[in-house]
């Protein structure tokens, strides 16, 4: 799993929450390589705090989504700054290293994507 993916399943959940069910595996595999490799772990916990309760009419959807908007947006910077660290500790041996920073810039294209809602 990568950054990209785990950010971009994350994404899309916040964006479904009102019309259907988000809590499946795959979003709790993403937060928890998320949570195991970002060091802001609070911004990962927003998000399944956010995750919690049986949502039933609108208003109550609506709150549940702006939660997980806010802290989507936070993980997002939180990935950026990270991938961006990564890549500037490989970029010291570029030769040796650019296959990885091409992975990590791939990552980083996704990552930046702007949360639609």
């Amino acid at each position: 799993m990568d950054f990209a993916w785990a950010v971009d399943i994350l994404r899309r959940a916040a964006e479904e929450c009102k019309t259907r069910e988000i809590r499946r595996p795959k979003l709790y595999e993403a937060l928890d390589f998320l949570e195991q490799s970002l060091d802001q772990k609070w911004l990962v916990r927003r998000y399944r705090r956010g995750l919690i309760g049986d949502r039933r009419d609108y208003r109550e959807k609506e709150e549940q989504r702006e939660t997980l908007r806010i802290a989507i947006r936070g993980i997002q910077q939180a990935c950026v700054a990270f991938l961006l660290r990564r890549m500037n500790d490989l970029a010291v041996q570029y030769r040796d290293n650019k296959t990885e920073i091409d992975k990590l810039r791939g990552q980083l294209s996704i990552v930046r994507k702007a949360v639609r809602f």
